[in-house]
């Protein structure tokens, strides 16, 4: 008789978050806070809850295919070379089939590098990108290139740096509507104290959902079969 066993699918999610930031050995809790962001865009936009659940989860584990010999690239390189976007996102998609995940999130995460022009990795062009992804693709950005670069603890936060940088970009790389998400987001004090690192695993145990799925051997061997890729990707040997 095959038992089953309840995971907490948070919990699930950042232990490959988790996993990841080691194998990659660099920008440690980047998804975290891409996560975290990508959240409250939605919520700025007025997403309902599954909805933004789905895009927590997906922004959690989004670089999961950044993985094996990509890790020997520079973030400059993956996020400006198409060959390494689509890669890098191919790859992803793989990895999470293996995953008891909704089929959406694995599409989430295939296509958030697309550009609201067409220029992305696939070339799917507006809308024809689902939402989430598009949240996601500004989310990771703001992240990698004003987050790490912000003086926290001032009243800047490079805001009129963004702000020049995002009306460059608005309707070229990003939805305009998402724009205005993160731009509302900006002027809240309480959206930069909470992605300092001190603050960030407290906030998200606070939002991140409590849901719980239910596995049996055939769903714990297709989790097993995620990691061994991501393992198998950093070192065959391994």
């Amino acid at each position: 008789m095959t038992e089953n066993i309840e995971v907490n699918l948070s919990q699930l999610l950042n232990s490959l978050s988790y996993a990841l930031d080691i194998a990659e050995n660099r920008y440690y809790g980047h998804s975290r806070r891409t996560a975290y962001i990508a959240y409250n865009i939605g919520e700025e936009m007025g997403l309902k809850h599954q909805d933004l659940m789905d895009i927590y989860y997906a922004a959690l584990i989004h670089d999961i295919g950044m993985a094996g010999h990509l890790s020997n690239y520079s973030v400059m390189d993956i996020h400006y070379k198409e060959n390494l976007l689509k890669e890098h996102c191919s790859f992803g998609y793989k990895i999470l089939k293996n995953l008891p995940l909704k089929p959406e999130i694995s599409e989430y995460i295939l296509y958030h590098h697309e550009e609201w022009d067409g220029s992305g990795p696939f070339g799917l062009k507006g809308d024809e990108t689902p939402l989430a992804s598009q949240i996601i693709h500004l989310a990771d950005y703001f992240e990698l290139f004003f987050v790490r670069k912000t003086n926290f603890g001032t009243d800047t936060y490079e805001i009129d740096v963004f702000n020049k940088w995002l009306k460059r970009h608005k309707n070229t790389m990003f939805n305009e509507n998402i724009c205005h998400g993160i731009l509302n987001l900006m002027k809240k004090e309480k959206f930069w104290l909470d992605l300092q690192s001190k603050n960030i695993n407290s906030v998200l145990n606070l939002i991140e959902p409590k849901e719980d799925i239910v596995l049996d051997i055939h769903g714990l061997h297709s989790i097993s079969e995620a990691f061994s890729l991501l393992i198998d990707a950093k070192s065959k040997f391994t």
